[in-house]
């Protein structure tokens, strides 16, 4: 799991409470409920966040350095550097790597079973999570300072006749699952392959939601509060 200290959208926000549980505790909930993983570690460069992560049995064997804290510092870099440190510091060997990030917090113990199974039948070299988005990519482009937003318009207008709609599903990675080969993340040098393999599956919207600013926040609260995500089936109870 990695967490850094800093957050410009949500002060504090992996220590930030959903139904009651940090996000960082709804993650280690439901990734140690049916011991999917041999080990959780966290990788933070906050004592808060560290002593947090310890309070749902994640280990922090060591504290990220303050250089790969920053806004500008990628999750590879933070993968790198806790790869690295395992590697030089202990004697145990892993298969494979989970990429937790509590600002993805609805992540379900059937997700990461459902993850692992497709790594291990499949063998892809990534498996991701995915959401449909809503907003197809045809209708999507740049705006310049003057408001030209003619290079979308344009495009649209040459679809046929009343097709316009009529587009297949598209997807976007959603941030709960990153799963991966630990020799193959060394070998990549990252989490992407370049000319490899990646299989995702589709989970729904509401589980889908990502938190970087207050009002996702406050969307997460409202949607577990009104009971329109199932938490028990978050945190492992509804297994």
């Amino acid at each position: 799991m990695v967490a850094r200290g800093g957050s410009k959208g949500i002060p504090k926000k992996n220590l930030s409470e959903v139904g009651g549980i940090s996000l960082i505790g709804i993650r280690a909930l439901s990734a140690s409920h049916k011991h999917y993983f041999s080990r959780l570690i966290m990788s933070t460069d906050n004592i808060e966040i560290a002593d947090e992560a310890r309070k749902y049995s994640i280990d922090v064997p060591f504290m990220r350095p303050e250089h790969l804290a920053g806004d500008d510092s990628s999750s590879v870099d933070v993968v790198k550097h806790a790869v690295k440190w395992i590697e030089d510091n202990d004697d145990e060997k892993y298969d494979a790597i989970f990429l937790a990030e509590p600002s993805s917090p609805f992540c379900r113990p059937i997700d990461i079973e459902r993850a692992i199974k497709m790594y291990k039948t499949s063998h892809p070299d990534l498996v991701v999570s995915v959401v449909q988005n809503k907003v197809h990519p045809i209708h999507m482009g740049t705006l310049d300072q003057n408001g030209d937003f003619s290079e979308v318009s344009s495009r649209i207008a040459k679809l046929p006749t009343g097709n316009r709609q009529q587009h297949k599903p598209q997807y976007i990675m959603n941030g709960c699952v990153y799963l991966f080969g630990w020799d193959y993340f060394k070998r990549e040098n990252g989490i992407f392959p370049s000319n490899g393999r990646t299989i995702a599956f589709e989970m729904p919207e509401l589980n889908s939601i990502e938190i970087d600013e207050m009002n996702e926040l406050d969307l997460a609260r409202y949607f577990v509060d009104q009971g329109k995500i199932d938490f028990n089936d978050i945190i492992g109870k509804g297994n």
